[in-house]
């Protein structure tokens, strides 16, 4: 079964142009001190951008590369199964540190948060792989 589900090399420059539009809207707006005047429109800005942020680490994450093959393929597969079960316990000992460590009360994690955090050690984690990968090939 060839069930491809990548996405085209192009949306990781889509991804990046993305990136990039956000944190001149988030630098011009702290500047500016646009949001700061009505705090609807700074909780708005603040999900529209964390979306977008999330959105394009994902296309990052799932596009193709010129040297696609099974091999990144599996890779791809394992680092989202270890995304997940870091996620996992990044929410199960994060409460507990809060109480008991720092004595602090133990607060909601946002969603958005968790997804960020698993697509960021995901695109870390390949990279340094697809790395190492391309360096032992160099060498035979």
């Amino acid at each position: 079964m060839n069930a491809n589900i990548l996405f085209p090399a192009k949306a990781r420059i889509l991804a990046y142009f993305i990136i990039a539009i956000t944190i001149v809207l988030a630098v011009l707006d702290s500047q500016l001190g646009l949001t700061d005047l009505y705090e609807e429109l700074n909780d708005l800005f603040f999900h529209l951008s964390t979306g977008l942020m999330c959105f394009s680490c994902f296309l990052i994450q799932f596009s193709k590369y010129p040297e696609e093959d099974e091999m990144l393929m599996e890779i791809r597969l394992k680092l989202v199964l270890n995304a997940l079960l870091v996620a996992t316990l990044y929410l199960i000992i994060s409460p507990i540190m809060e109480y008991f460590i720092f004595q602090d009360k133990i607060q909601e994690i946002p969603a958005s948060q968790i997804i960020m955090f698993m697509l960021l050690y995901q695109i870390l984690m390949f990279q340094m792989k697809r790395y190492s990968l391309k360096k032992e090939l160099a060498k035979e």
